[in-house]
């Protein structure tokens, strides 16, 4: 029987590692608007499907962090961020999706949500995109 290489899903991968560490608000796809929210979706890099997938890819994604202060919402979006660097460095980066090899994540930029309410206001929320590298 032939083995083959699944594509790595690389927003289940980093859900999966922040969830790990603690972090329950991490999501893949927005499913609700409660507050805080952390949204992990992809923002460019080779489709799923790629030719190779059972080798290393570089992604882009969209971090997103939601809550119902400025201030919260940036805590949110730090530690993440420090939960994914840290990561690499203790081996926790290595999950059933896949292995989290690499992140850079540019500071995050503030920009409130109109989307989203808190007290009839748009609800703070920091984004930033990271590239990062994942494998099988």
């Amino acid at each position: 029987m032939t083995a083959y290489a699944v594509p790595v899903n690389a927003e289940a991968l980093l859900v999966a590692i922040l969830r790990n560490a603690g972090i329950s608000e991490a999501y893949a796809e927005r499913i609700h608007s409660n507050l805080p929210f952390l949204l992990v979706e992809r923002a460019g890099g080779p489709p799923r499907s790629s030719n190779n997938p059972g080798q290393a890819q570089t992604v882009d994604i969209q971090m997103s962090a939601w809550a119902s202060s400025k201030g919260e919402a940036f805590t949110l979006f730090k530690d993440a961020e420090m939960t994914l660097i840290k990561s690499v460095r203790d081996g926790s980066n290595r999950q059933p999706q896949g292995v989290l090899t690499r992140i850079s994540i540019p500071e995050p930029v503030y920009s409130p949500d109109e989307d989203v309410l808190v007290h009839g206001n748009p609800a703070p929320r920091y984004l930033s995109v990271a590239e990062i590298v994942v494998s099988p």
